[in-house]
């Protein structure tokens, strides 16, 4: 997963997710583990399903669920930054991706 910062207003900033699926099969849900100090506001074409100290799990919604075989999907959010400074960087490797299930609702093998 990439995100990269879109926009920074010093206090806070905008960035965009990328999530690529390399795998040889399409997926049916995904979501994401953010570990980080800032708070995020609000994301778009995903939703938080929680937060948890310093990790935000982020999701799929119901449109945005399949990710094809070698796609992608791509969110956005707002963050108010506890570190400025931080927000000037492009962070790559930032989340966790996890994939919940095969096209046909299978759960992926642990």
């Amino acid at each position: 997963m990439v995100l990269a910062v879109t926009s920074n207003w010093g206090s806070s900033f905008t960035e965009s997710g990328t999530i690529p699926n390399t795998s040889g099969y399409g997926v049916s849900g995904w979501q994401i583990e953010l570990d980080t100090a800032n708070t995020i506001a609000n994301v778009w074409n995903a939703m938080i399903v929680s937060h948890l100290g310093n990790v935000y799990t982020i999701a799929n919604t119901a449109s945005n669920a399949q990710i094809a075989a070698g796609g992608s999907m791509s969110f956005g959010s707002e963050v108010i930054s506890r570190c400025p400074a931080a927000a000037q960087r492009t962070r790559t490797e930032a989340g966790q991706l996890i994939l919940l299930a095969w096209p046909d609702g299978l759960p992926l093998a642990p």
